[in-house]
């Protein structure tokens, strides 16, 4: 897997934390609020950037719809 910036990794560890909490992935909103942004689209960017970077897989037209890829430890 390729390695992750700061950010992409601040959202992949929201990804698992949030799954971990509530059982599924938090939406493009949700994410966009953790990161604290007033529009969805870096949300969107780095949920691709992590699909492309083989983190998750996105499931369906949704991105609620998403898998987290288990290989990844957090560090």
């Amino acid at each position: 897997m390729q390695p992750l910036t700061k950010q992409q990794k601040k959202v992949l560890d929201f990804l698992h934390s949030y799954r971990a909490a509530h059982g599924v992935i938090p939406t493009v909103r949700e994410i966009q609020k953790h990161m604290d942004h007033k529009s969805h689209s870096p949300a969107q960017r780095w949920l691709m950037i992590l699909e492309k970077k083989g983190y998750l897989k996105k499931e369906a037209s949704s991105w609620r719809n998403i898998i987290l890829m288990e290989n990844y430890n957090g560090d």
